[in-house]
């Protein structure tokens, strides 16, 4: 009987899975970064709105705008 790369993947990632069910209760940072090796959706930060009301989208100004507003609360 043949055993094909698909199988022998998903009978690794089973075995990870059970692995981290084991895990979770000692370690739940384990799960946690398990869960978002595999999520598909990443989220970006901004548009951010600044003191005029536009839109800013430039990664540069959001990271300046977000430098400001914690150094503000720090």
């Amino acid at each position: 009987m043949e055993i094909r790369i698909q199988d022998l993947l998903v009978i690794s990632r089973k075995q990870e899975e059970e692995k981290i069910i084991f895990a979770i209760e000692d370690n739940p940072k384990f799960f946690y970064k398990y869960a978002a090796k595999y999520s598909k959706t990443k989220s970006n930060v901004g548009p951010l709105i600044n003191e005029d009301g536009q839109s800013v989208h430039k990664l540069k100004e959001i990271s300046e705008k977000l430098r400001l507003q914690y150094e503000n609360v720090l």
